[in-house]
């Protein structure tokens, strides 16, 4: 039985596949067209200014360029030359890029340094995709997690009744939970996060993004965790231990882009709003964000992280840290 199980799981995800990889057909047909109209009629074409389908091949470019090996620094237009992926009119041909990524890493000596340089844009002509890629990189090391959180049946029914919507109400949430565990603690500084909420037909709809603890104490760490399973409602997870799950966040580049693989389809059942984060979390994104554009912004391979600005890891950083 649990082998027929496994085929029908993978079954599952197929077509669940399918449907996002037709929602990105569609979005991109319906900018075809829009650029088909522009020009019989003579006027020129304006791509969105926030493209979620240009974002997610930028964020997902970035993924295979780091899993090939490279360290990836990014650009401007007045910036260094930079190459720039066939966006927004033209998908991007993976197996072509990653084919060169080969040829290259094979030409490379074992003491040369590879470093790829891509195009960013505008942080005002982008979506939360690239924000969120933003955020993640933007988390120094110490207090940085990534945040994996499911829902219970009480919470979910309210959310979807919520005219704010699915997404605003777990901010809301989350921030209400938070602030009253902290009610009693003086002096106590909130941590900063970033969310998404991840609806597709394999599953319950349920929580994924990154938290910065201003520290590591084991106290403070405790009344968090508390304080987002409380948020979460009564999950069939939570007797299992599996409600919450904050590992350390090594990987950032890795994580957006894990988390934002059914974005398209969460938006869909969610009128459009998919990602939140609070104040905190966007002002130091933006910075990161304007850093990296100027090229002072390197993700390295080993880790993800940018290793100049905000966050500095060794290459040794052991692979097996401590996790909760």
């Amino acid at each position: 039985m649990a082998r027929i199980r496994g085929r029908e799981l993978s079954l599952d995800k197929i077509v669940a596949n399918e449907k996002e990889f037709g929602l990105q057909v569609a979005a991109n047909a319906a900018r075809v067209n829009a650029k088909l109209q522009a020009r019989s009629s003579g006027k020129m074409f304006q791509p969105p200014r926030r493209d979620p389908l240009a974002d997610r091949n930028i964020v997902e470019h970035i993924q295979r360029s780091i899993k090939a090996g490279a360290r990836v620094r990014f650009g401007s237009r007045e910036g260094p030359l930079v190459r720039r992926l066939p966006t927004p009119m033209h998908e991007a041909n993976w197996k072509v890029l990653s084919a060169e990524d080969r040829k290259t890493r094979k030409k490379l000596k074992p003491t040369d340094s590879w470093i790829k340089t891509m195009w960013l844009p505008h942080p005002d002509h982008t979506g939360n995709m690239l924000k969120a890629l933003s955020w993640g990189c933007s988390m120094s090391g110490v207090g940085a997690r990534s945040l994996t959180l499911h829902l219970g049946d009480e919470v979910i029914d309210a959310a979807k009744a919520d005219p704010l919507g699915f997404v605003r109400h777990m901010q809301m949430r989350m921030a209400r939970e938070l602030k009253r565990a902290f009610r009693s603690v003086k002096g106590a500084v909130f941590p900063e996060y970033f969310f998404t909420v991840e609806d597709t037909d394999l599953g319950r709809p349920h929580v994924h993004g990154g938290i910065q603890l201003p520290n590591e104490d084991p106290a403070y760490l405790g009344i968090v965790r508390e304080a987002l399973k409380k948020a979460g409602g009564n999950s069939h997870h939570r007797e299992a231990g599996r409600q919450l799950h904050m590992p350390e966040l090594e990987t950032p580049a890795r994580w957006v882009n894990y988390l934002s693989k059914w974005v398209l389809g969460s938006a869909v059942r969610h009128d459009g709003g998919h990602f939140a984060a609070t104040n905190g979390i966007r002002r130091q994104g933006r910075a990161w964000y304007v850093k990296a554009r100027s090229g002072e912004v390197v993700l390295d391979p080993k880790s993800s992280w940018s290793d100049f600005g905000f966050v500095d890891l060794l290459e040794g950083l052991s692979s097996g840290s401590k996790r909760s």
